[in-house]
């Protein structure tokens, strides 16, 4: 090789050497990045007799066997096991519990209460949504009063607490879903060819919403303050927006009437709906609208407070059954303190016109 060339020579190889370099630290990066970003993995906490459980257990694994799922499926037996356990790669908890299957309020969503907060709004969405998919209309809390029902469950604490309350303490996202249990006999005779027994409701809606929370990069934001109605979750800003229609409907009132009843009780109301927007909508909304509209009709007001009298008979309900009380101090005396306003303003005697 003449002189000519050896430089040449020695620039191509060292440019080979570069990029074989370059390739390899760029596949250690990948395989770190890999190693950084791990699997998560879907949480099934499954009450229910083992026999119904491992029946369960299987018929979700052939459901989910025809669709590749980029997240795993764990499931734990009781809470101490989810109280010990690493949740660093956990998306979310299901708190599955296995009913009578000739239930009519099934399946139900109810809400996790740990340390001041509930289940998160995208997650209760994720489940109705995934059950609405494969045809089960699923009701959240009650479906005769599932709005009330939702306040009680934010006002109270299960003892002991749960699967879903612990891992929620502990900062994961968690949710009880109630589904239907199919009885034995029912699954033998309704078996698919080759002797197993066709799919249940309890594990076609399981196996939506794994399927839906598999399609998830990473939990969503945390968000609590949520009312299910309607058929869909409407979050904080939403409630916000309610509130602030109703506020402005009493300032207008109160513009109109400088002596209504509506000019003082405006204020409570909106300081009540910037801390506690799901109860003001719920239990004050009425309420608003009566005083704005017709502030001494005693007959409206009744019915107006029938709400706030309905909670107040289904969270006594929930204490005398054995559950705990958790309201935090501000919000509920800013409620009560609206709805006392609006309640003086309705049943209190108007002032005697001065003679003249």
């Amino acid at each position: 090789m003449s002189r000519r060339r050896r430089p040449v020579g020695r620039a191509v190889c060292a440019c080979c050497a570069l990029l074989v370099a370059g390739c390899g630290l760029a596949a250690a990066s990948l395989q770190e990045t890999g190693a950084e970003d791990p699997v998560l993995e879907v949480w099934l906490s499954v009450a229910a007799p083992s026999e119904a459980r491992n029946d369960l257990i299987r018929a979700l694994a052939r459901e989910l066997a025809r669709t590749p799922q980029r997240h795993g499926l764990r499931f734990s037996s009781s809470a101490a096991a989810v109280d010990e356990a690493d949740l660093t790669t956990a998306l979310a908890l299901l708190e599955v519990r296995l009913d009578a299957g000739d239930d009519p309020s099934l399946p139900a969503v109810e809400l996790a209460h740990a340390e001041g907060r509930v289940s998160p709004g995208w997650l209760v969405h994720a489940v109705l949504r995934a059950a609405a998919a494969v045809g089960a209309r699923a009701r959240v809390v009650d479906r005769r009063s599932s709005w009330i029902g939702q306040l009680v469950a934010r006002s109270t604490r299960r003892l002991p607490p749960g699967p879903a309350d612990q891992a929620l303490a502990r900062g994961l996202p968690a949710v009880v879903l109630r589904l239907p249990r199919a009885p034995a006999a029912a699954a033998r005779s309704a078996g698919e060819p080759g002797g197993q027994a066709a799919p249940s409701e309890a594990s076609r809606v399981l196996a939506a919403v794994a399927r839906r929370l598999d399609g998830l990069d990473g939990a969503p934001v945390f968000e609590d303050e949520f009312l299910v109605a309607a058929g869909r979750v409407w979050l904080r800003r939403d409630l916000y927006w309610l509130c602030l229609a109703l506020w402005l409907l009493l300032f207008w009132s109160g513009r109109r009437r400088p002596r209504g009843p509506a000019r003082g009780g405006r204020w409570l109301f909106l300081a009540a709906a910037l801390v506690a927007p799901v109860f003001v909508v719920v239990l004050a909304a009425l309420p608003a609208v009566v005083a704005a509209w017709r502030p001494r009709a005693r007959w409206p007001a009744l019915v107006a407070l029938l709400p706030a009298a309905l909670y107040g008979v289904g969270l006594a309900a929930a204490l005398l059954a054995g559950a705990r009380l958790a309201v935090a101090v501000v919000p509920a005396v800013l409620v009560l303190a609206t709805l006392a306003g609006f309640a003086w303003s309705a049943f209190s005697r108007p002032p005697l016109a001065a003679p003249g």
